[in-house]
Formats: structure tokens, C-alpha cells, sequence
């Protein structure tokens, strides 16, 4: 008799794990369903915007954007967008307030084309101090994938 009981709940929690497995299949493939239909392009925009906001935001940060406006030398800036993923392109312009509709520098990065059909732009604002005076600038990123 004691052999049929033992064998008997032996039974019992197969059969609970079969079907604690068979919710946890039906959760997998529900949830593989609904990811599946996520729209990679809004996924890749939100990735874009976020990039160039990090760049942007190093960039000003760190100083080098000071740096830059203030020796009047942007190669430091050429050198850290091209350090960016090889996927990505960018275009670093930086406009003195008074004049906004012509930048007084224009980063591009190598091996770049500007023929993007979506793209991110982020723009920060830029105080630079030089002795006892403060200029503003406006810095805007644009960033794109690169073409095939």
C-alpha cells in the first residue's frame, strides 16, 4: 500500500509541472507575439535621438565644445565623432547666437554623405567664457545610419 501512494504523488507533481510549464510556453509565445510586432524604425529613432543627446551632452560636459570655440580648432570634435559606431554619421554645427542662420563651424564625419532619409537632431546651448566675457552659441548634432 505504500508503494501506490508514493507513486501516486510522484504522479501528482509531474502533472503539476507539466502544467506549470505549459503556462509558462503559453506566456513565451504570447510575449514573443506581441515583441515581434514592434516597429524596428520608431525603435531605431528613439536609439538615434538618445545617441545624439549623449554625444552632445559629453561634448559639452567635458569641454571639449569650449575648447574648441575658444582656439578656434574642431578637430578635437572631428576626432571623437568619428570614434562613434561605425553605423552612425553625424554633423556637429555650431552657430554664435547672433547669427543662427550660418554656422561658424560645420563637423562632419569622414566617409559620411548627408543622404539620410530619418535622422536625429538635438541642439544645446553653449556658454563659453573667455577671461571676463561670456558668449552664447547654439551646438545642434544631427545623427543618421550610414548608407549602404
Amino acid at each position: 500500500m505504500k508503494s501506490f501512494f508514493n507513486s501516486e504523488k510522484g504522479f501528482i507533481i509531474s502533472l503539476d509541472s507539466m502544467f506549470a510549464l505549459l503556462v509558462l510556453l503559453t506566456i513565451f509565445v504570447t510575449a514573443t507575439f506581441y515583441l515581434g510586432r514592434i516597429n524596428s524604425d520608431s525603435a531605431s529613432i528613439i536609439n538615434l535621438r538618445e545617441t545624439a543627446l549623449d554625444t552632445i551632452t559629453v561634448l559639452d560636459k567635458s569641454g571639449q565644445l569650449s575648447e574648441a570655440i575658444i582656439q578656434n580648432d574642431f578637430s578635437g570634435l572631428r576626432s571623437f565623432l568619428n570614434k562613434l559606431p561605425h553605423s552612425l554619421c553625424a554633423d556637429l554645427r555650431i552657430y554664435n547666437r547672433n547669427n543662427l542662420s550660418v554656422p561658424e563651424a560645420n563637423v562632419l564625419r569622414i566617409d559620411c554623405k548627408k543622404n539620410f532619409n530619418d535622422s536625429a537632431t538635438i541642439k544645446r546651448t553653449v556658454i563659453v567664457k573667455e577671461s571676463s566675457q561670456s558668449s552664447i552659441y547654439l551646438a545642434e548634432i544631427i545623427l543618421w545610419y550610414r548608407g549602404e
